[in-house]
Order: C-alpha cells, then structure tokens, then sequence
C-alpha cells in the first residue's frame, strides 16, 4: 500500500498535466464547433471541473486506503537495519496502520548495542543473509532498506533476491532529510540523480500566503464579531480577571510577540514552575486543571485561540504553520531537540500540520519538530488546504476535554504492536498447572515429568504453568500463543466463546481473533500495549478489554501473562460462567449473536 502511494504520487503528477493539456484541447475543440472566438473561459470552466471531480475521486480513494488499514489488512513488513532511522520507521508505521505495512522484525548483522528487541516491540530476527528464511517463516511481503552496516553493494545484492521472491522493497535514501516532495529524478545515462528543489521560505509564494492570511483575518474578524462580544462577556461573567489571556511566544526568526486567547482559567498557578516531562512538549493542562466550565467548552470547541486572528492581522503570526513556544521552553529545546530553530523560518501559525496530526498537547517535541519541519520543506497550496480542511474537520467534532497525556507520542506508538516473546525460562513465581484445552488442575503439585504432560481429564490439552492469580479458572476461556503471538492453544470454552475451533484457530495471529475494545481509552492501556508489557516481563500482571474481532458493543476482560512451558503468552478471557454464548461463526468475521435461555 505504501509502495502504491509513492507510485500514486508521480503518477498524480503526469495525471496532472495531462488534466491541464486535455482541458486545453477539449476547450479548443468545443470553442471550434460552437463558433466561440475565446477558448479561455471553456477551458478555465472544463479545467476546475477537471480538478475537482480528481480531487473528490482521491479523497475517496485515500479514505478507502486508510480504512482498509485500519481494518487489519496490513502487510507483514521487514526492516533492514536496527539503528535510529529503522526504529524511527518501525515506529510510524506502527503508529499509523494506514499505511498498511505491519513491521514484523528488523534484519541486521550488527544491530545497536542496547538490547535485542526495541521499545515498541519489533524484535531482530536475524541479518540480511537470513533474508530468505526469515521471508518464508513469517509471510513477508514487503521490505525496507533503512541504514545498516551494510556495504552498498551487499544492499544492491539484497534488493535483488528481494525481486527474485516477489518482495516488494521501499528504499530510505541518503541524506533523505534534505529531501521533500518536491524533487524530482533525472538520469544521466544509466546514473539517477536526484535534484532537489528546496522551498524558499522568503519567496513571493509566502508572501503571498501571509498576504492572504490577513485578508483571511480580516474577514473573520469582522464575519465573527459578534460571536467574539459574546465569548468576551461570558468569560467576564465566568470569573474575575481579564477576558484576554498574554503570553510572551517565539515567533518567526526568534523574535518575541505577545500571543492573545480567550482566558479559560480562574486563579493563578500556585504549584510552583511546570516542566513538561522529559521529551515532552508543554500545553494542554499544565499542573492543576483550573478551568472553569467556559473555559473547558472554549478549549474543546477551540474557540479560545480566535483572537489570534489579531497576532495575524499584526503579521505576527499566520493562519497555518508551527505552533509558537515559550521563550524558556524554545530555549531549552533548541539546545537538546535536532531542527527545533528551523521551525522559526516560518511564521508560527494558529494550527499547524503537527496538530492535525494528533501532535497536540504534552506530545513528543521530537516528533512535532519532525512534522514541523516537514510542512515547512513540503510546502504548496495542496498542503496548505489540507491542512486547513484538516482543522475544520477535527473543530467540527470538537476536540478531546481531558487533560494532556503527559507521556511522549514515541512512547505510545504501539496500537497494532505485538511484542515477541523471547525463549527465557519461566519465572519461579509460577506455581500452578492446568490443561491448555480444558483448564483442568491435576491433582500433583510438582512439575510432570516431560513426557506425563497430557491432561488426565480431556487426554487432549498440555499440562501448562503459570502464577496461580494469572492462571486460568475451569470456567474461564483462555488462548496461548507462541513467539511470534500466533495462537498455538484454544481452551473448550474459548472455542465456545469466539466460535472457531482449536485446529482452525492454530497458526493464526491473535489479532485475527481478539482486538482492542477499549477505543474511546488512551493507548497506554490498549491491547496491544497490555501484551508488550505482559511478554516483556514475567514480574507484573496485566489487564485490558477486548472484543472479538468483527464485533461490536461485546467488551470481554483479559489478563494477561506469560505461561509454559516453554515460555509463551497466556491470554485469558474473564466472563461470568452464567453469560450466554457471545459468537457464532458467520463470513467472513465473526458476528455478534444472542442465545436465548
């Protein structure tokens, strides 16, 4: 799907000149036949029809592509390379499954020293020679070359028995952050040289932009001043204080101005200086919620930021671009935070492509640098729109009232992540058998000897351990999944519960069986995060909801743990022994269904 779009990409642009050439001819042609001395307003009218039926027939396909990834069709992914710039591109595609690459390993024969799996779960399977084995074992089907230790010519190697297996490989190229949207590729015989065309923040195309933005504010100004005289007498009757909060910000070239909003808060601060967490942006609540009820409506409905349309009539600010900072915290991240100056080449905007991107709030500074940057070097009237058409749809929703989480975006990129378990031996804290088909307890306390593993009570199911609290009751329905949390065991009652037999549930990836349920919840406590947590260690038990996959409304509690052996992950799933049947079968997912009693 990702090579699909960075192919999508070129072939929109030769689609778009051969649009501007079509609607030409097609004017030129009709202006003959209907006797028409101009051809310039039929081609102008057919040239915007042109476009916008495009643009509508791209939007479809983008949301399709996105739900599509959303739904759980990602392709398995392997990434060469286990540095900073791999883990960075494990990481966004984990956080946005709308790319529709699940990154299943990374391949390196000198990974970076700090452990053998990274934060977000994806482990090192192996090196690039272990490419083809590795491919086949885990149903890879795509591959992407970040750096490594590599030689080239190994790489050039690699991609070619990649094409031999029907691989599709996406390649990172040097020196990529100097390179935007707008380079192109030209060749010199058999050389590709790729030629960068760097955006001139200093150009007419940006005083153009500011020039519109004030003409923009001014509208609004006087379009929303009546909606301004009643926001200003309802925080005035709120509490008392001023109805214009000031704050000193950084602005474009590092120079201060005074930002104004909507107060939303009463009081003042009395807990002492803040200090956003390490990584961490500041914004959102900061130390104790002191909102009053206007305020809280203000900042869901974002109507406390409007009277910045003055900072952008003063030419202080623009309608779109890099949220402006504090002087003290753009201080300190200038000094620790890669690039953080470059984002004072632009004015500082009212919203800005990090924030319709989920980067609001106490985020991760890295990652909205990241996408700071990226719109500032991307830029073009089609980013500047979407942008704009961004906002709108996400002030149209009104965005979220609770307080900012405090932990950084990188950290809680695992939505889709599975962590592997490694092959270490189970914990002492283990101490209780039970049958992984029918969750009987043998009656010995001692561990069996290995060939006595068969229950006694089914003569089917293994003898497994695991934490007495953790292990499941003979009521409860329970999973057990392998390394790479493909499910390898199905109790009785789990196969009752989900509605799939134990053989055809075998070799199948959990998340075919069970996803999050908790979406309105924050992805600290998602699935996927409970069982990297859980696999990641054998010290601490772990809880989240779940529901089976191709449902709705059907919340079902797990906990979450590891068993053995060998060590695996066990998978329980809590529910009254008195509650009906959930599922039955039905194609292709599972349905929701209702038992009578």
């Amino acid at each position: 799907m990702l090579a699909g779009r960075l192919r999508g990409r070129s072939r929109r642009v030769r689609l778009g000149r051969a649009v501007d050439v079509l609607a030409l001819s097609a004017a030129s042609a009709t202006a003959l036949l209907a006797g028409e001395a101009s051809v310039v307003p039929i081609a102008l009218t057919l040239w915007g029809l042109t476009v916008v039926f495009l643009a509508g027939a791209r939007t479809i396909l983008r949301l399709t592509e996105r739900r599509g990834g959303r739904l759980g069709d990602l392709i398995p992914t392997l990434v060469v390379g286990a540095g900073a710039t791999g883990d960075r591109i494990a990481s966004r595609l984990l956080a946005r499954p709308e790319y529709g690459l699940l990154p299943i390993g990374y391949l390196d024969a000198d990974p970076i020293p700090d452990g053998e799996q990274h934060g977000h779960g994806v482990p090192i399977l192996g090196g690039p020679d272990d490419l083809v084995e590795i491919a086949r074992s885990t149903s890879t089907r795509h591959v992407i070359l970040a750096f490594s230790s590599e030689q080239d010519q190994r790489m050039v190697e690699l991609v070619k028995r990649c094409q031999d297996l029907g691989l599709a490989v996406s390649v990172l190229p040097r020196l990529h952050e100097s390179v935007n949207e707008h380079a192109t590729i030209y060749h010199i015989g058999g050389l590709p040289l790729l030629l960068l065309a760097p955006v001139d923040t200093n150009g007419w195309r940006f005083a153009a932009k500011h020039a519109i933005d004030r003409v923009a504010a001014v509208l609004a100004l006087l379009l929303l001043a009546p909606l301004f005289v009643a926001i200003a007498l309802t925080v005035r009757q709120s509490s008392p204080g001023a109805v214009i909060f000031r704050q000193r910000r950084v602005g474009r070239d590092g120079r201060e101005f005074e930002l104004f909003k909507f107060r939303t808060m009463v009081g003042h601060d009395t807990g002492g200086t803040f200090a956003p967490a390490g990584g961490t942006a500041p914004g959102g609540i900061e130390g104790a919620d002191r909102r009053n009820r206007v305020g809280r409506w203000l900042r869901r409905t974002s109507l406390d930021e409007l009277p910045q349309l003055v900072n952008v009539l003063r030419g202080e600010m623009s309608l779109i671009g890099p949220r402006p900072e504090r002087p003290e915290f753009a201080a300190q991240f200038a000094r620790h935070v890669r690039g953080y100056e470059d984002r004072h080449r632009v004015k500082p905007g009212i919203t800005g492509w990090a924030q319709v991107s989920g980067l609001r709030g106490q985020t991760s500074i890295a990652d909205r640098v990241e996408w700071d940057n990226h719109y500032i070097d991307n830029w073009s009237w089609r980013l500047e729109l979407r942008t704009l058409a961004l906002t709108l749809a996400e002030l149209l929703r009104f965005r979220d009232d609770k307080p900012a989480a405090s932990t950084p975006v990188a950290v809680a990129v695992v939505k889709p992540a599975l962590k592997l378990v490694g092959p270490a031996a189970l914990p002492d804290a283990s101490d209780r058998w039970f049958c992984g088909y029918c969750g009987a307890v043998p009656a010995f306390v001692a561990a069996p000897a290995p060939g006595a593993r068969v229950c006694e009570e089914c003569r089917s199911g293994l003898l497994l351990e695991a934490r007495s609290e953790m292990a499941p009751n003979p009521d409860e329905a329970f999973l057990v999944l392998d390394a790479r949390l493909t499910v390898q065991a199905l109790s009785i009652h789990a196969e009752r519960m989900l509605a799939v037999s134990e053989p055809d549930a075998t070799n199948r990836p959990v998340t075919e069986l069970l996803v999050d349920a908790n979406a309105e919840g924050s992805d600290d406590h998602s699935f996927a995060n409970a069982l990297a947590r859980a696999t990641a260690d054998g010290e601490e038990s772990h809880r989240s909801i779940v529901r089976p996959r191709g449902t709705f409304g059907v919340r079902l509690r797990a906990r979450i743990s590891i068993c053995g052996p060998p060590r695996a992950t066990l998978i329980v799933l809590e529910s009254a022994p008195t509650e009906p049947p959930l599922l039955r079968l039905a194609e292709p997912e599972l349905v929701v269904a209702s038992d009578a009693r």
